[in-house]
């Protein structure tokens, strides 16, 4: 059995995305294919979504404006997972977020 462990060359400087690959080989019959898992935080998640940390704030909690308008929490975005009192958001559920916003 191996075990690999590297993360992205931007992780190693922010330590925002941590990639964690774990392969297993049997013997001599077929490896199983290494599985990727990437977790986010709040910078990172604004990093990929291209927007401010504020912004994903928003998307979470909602707002009110300066007129005091209020501005409910953005329908669909996922709900971050909670890990020694980080939030972390799932790439996976970030693909498909945005997969529901794209205009065909």
């Amino acid at each position: 059995m191996t075990f690999a462990w590297t993360m992205s060359p931007s992780a190693r400087s922010s330590n925002s995305r941590l990639f964690i690959i774990f392969a297993f080989c049997c013997g001599g019959g077929p490896s199983i294919p290494p599985v990727e898992r990437e977790w986010f935080t709040q910078k990172a998640v604004a990093d990929y979504l291209g927007v401010k940390v504020m912004s994903v704030w928003r998307y979470e909690h909602g707002y009110t404006d300066e007129r005091g308008k209020y501005h409910p929490p953005l329908e669909g975005f996922p709900k971050p997972s909670t890990a020694l009192g980080r939030k972390l958001w799932r790439k996976v559920d970030l693909d498909v977020f945005m997969a529901s916003r794209t205009v065909a």
